[in-house]
């Protein structure tokens, strides 16, 4: 904010009384207008931890006074990225005069004593205020979005047709989120296409065919199989698909074989790979282990990092295998080589 203008800081926040006396307002235009990127964070980090320090409660105020009498001018009228952190309802309403028709991406989280209705009111005036051609949306609640809020989202984003990038982690996933010219979409699966994943991927498949980067969150464990991750396949440009499930969905080599083929330029693979602890006295279960050798041989050198629940179990030992006491502790870390493995002594 100190780039902004002859504004210091104090204990209590931003001194707009004193640091910035009225009739300035020409001084404060002359640095808005060459801010193209504008980042603002409700809580502050010290070397001693987290502080309380935010812009004071007058400062809406005084932001919307500015924009009133230059009729209706934007604070940053050029700015093209805007990345707000949001912890208390008057954060979250300092951001109005900061939405101006040149934002192309916009990142919003609203964090700590957020309400709900704060919120809500947001999202209504993101609905209304952001450019029809933004590219990018992220926007993380401090809980989950109720229905009001959910029909708010989903009507604000049929009038985005331009968006590439969308990110909405708390959001469960519907039809207006698929826009044709998506390329990264982020959102967690409920009720919509009947609970069907496999459903929701084929609409997906036809509707976003230029789709690079998906992450879906399940939250039910029963929902997502081998199976209804097959129409992902026609989606050939992926470089990054992160599928988590707290349910079982192990590869067989046949999958392994297809998906490699279909994706040619892979770099990361999630899948069901966070699944909750498994008992000893229960049969193993996951990927087995053998199965990383089809990996390397399926997919492109492209492929860093793959994410899956794999069984040991099934690993061959040679007879007769020598007994080693353990010396301290042990690291391993598997890297995309694919096979590659090293393990050091601690």
């Amino acid at each position: 904010m100190a780039l902004l203008g002859p504004i210091s800081f104090h204990e209590d926040g931003w001194d707009w009384d004193t640091g910035f006396p009225a009739g300035d307002w020409a001084h404060f235009a002359s640095y808005t207008k060459r801010v193209r990127s504008f980042s603002y964070d409700g809580k502050l980090y010290d070397e001693e931890g987290l502080t309380e320090d935010h812009l004071s409660p007058d400062v809406p105020a005084k932001l919307l006074y500015y924009v009133a009498i230059n009729r209706g001018a934007y604070l940053l009228p050029q700015n093209q990225k805007l990345r707000w952190r949001a912890s208390t309802d008057n954060d979250l309403q300092m951001i109005l005069p900061f939405l101006s028709p040149a934002l192309r991406e916009v990142d919003i989280e609203a964090q700590w004593e957020v309400s709900y209705s704060g919120t809500s009111r947001l999202l209504r005036t993101l609905h209304a205020a952001l450019p029809h051609d933004i590219t990018s949306i992220r926007f993380v609640p401090n809980e989950q979005m109720g229905d009001e809020s959910e029909e708010v989202m989903s009507n604000a984003l049929n009038a985005r047709s331009c968006l590439r990038a969308l990110r909405l982690p708390l959001c469960p996933v519907n039809a207006s989120m698929l826009i044709p010219n998506l390329r990264i979409l982020e959102a967690e699966f409920g009720e919509a296409w009947n609970a069907d994943p496999g459903a929701f991927f084929l609409d997906l498949s036809e509707q976003c065919p230029l789709i690079e980067d998906l992450r879906i969150i399940f939250l039910s464990d029963w929902m997502l199989t081998v199976e209804s991750v097959r129409p992902l396949l026609r989606c050939s440009k992926l470089r990054s698909l992160d599928l988590e499930s707290p349910g079982e969905v192990d590869l067989r080599d046949k999958d392994i074989t297809d998906m490699g083929n279909a994706w040619r330029d892979l770099e990361a693979f999630h899948i069901s790979s966070r699944r909750g602890y498994i008992s000893r006295s229960m049969l193993p279960t996951g990927t087995p282990i053998a199965s990383l050798v089809t990996f390397a041989q399926a997919f492109s050198p492209k492929l860093r990092k793959l994410a899956i629940h794999i069984n040991s179990s099934s690993a061959p030992l040679p007879p007769n295998p020598p007994r080693i006491q353990a010396q301290g502790k042990w690291r391993m870390d598997y890297k995309c080589g694919l096979g590659h493995a090293v393990g050091e002594a601690l």
